[in-house]
């Protein structure tokens, strides 16, 4: 989607700041230039936990900021410079799946609406995030300091991790130490 015609650099921008922050759509809507810090973006209070959260930019998150003309104290700003809404941003994703054909029509409701299947959803880069982080070797408490999810979230969501590729990286670092072992 982010490499598509059809996508814009505020979405792509959404995109990336979805999977390289873990974070849900109203705390990335909310982040603002100034709370990019020394390579880290300041998460003052997540809309439903509260915490505080300082994520370090992934390089990718960094170039992707570096594209995008900044017009607004917001990352994510609309016409006149306005803050992006959560809906205001799923409308766009959903528009470019439509524009794609990646959206399925699943026929009319009651009302005689038509409604659409969407395959992605930012909540679904939240997800990516914490196993893309997993995958890479980040523990749960890695990943819980970057989206600050719980243990039991994560782990939830790990289910979906590619086992293995884990299991060869894990056979890669076991490597050294099983070396200096004796032969059985």
């Amino acid at each position: 989607i982010v490499e598509s015609p059809h996508s814009t650099p505020m979405l792509r921008l959404a995109i990336y700041l979805h999977l390289y922050t873990g974070q849900r759509i109203q705390d990335c809507t909310k982040m603002q230039h100034n709370h990019m810090k020394h390579g880290k973006i300041e998460v003052a209070s997540q809309a439903k936990t509260k915490l505080r959260l300082v994520i370090p930019a992934h390089k990718r998150l960094v170039s992707e900021l570096k594209r995008v003309e900044k017009q607004s104290i917001f990352m994510l700003y609309g016409r006149h410079q306005q803050q992006f809404t959560p809906g205001a941003l799923r409308h766009r994703l959903w528009t470019i799946q439509k524009n794609m054909g990646l959206a399925t029509d699943l026929g009319k409701d009651e009302d005689g609406h038509t409604k659409w299947e969407y395959p992605y959803h930012f909540h679904g880069l939240r997800k990516n995030a914490v196993n893309n982080l997993l995958e890479a070797g980040a523990t749960t408490a890695h990943v819980a300091a970057i989206t600050g999810q719980t243990m039991e979230t994560i782990e939830h969501y790990a289910k979906g991790i590619n086992r293995a590729a884990l299991a060869v990286d894990a056979m890669n670092i076991a490597a050294g130490p099983w070396d200096n072992t004796a032969d059985a």
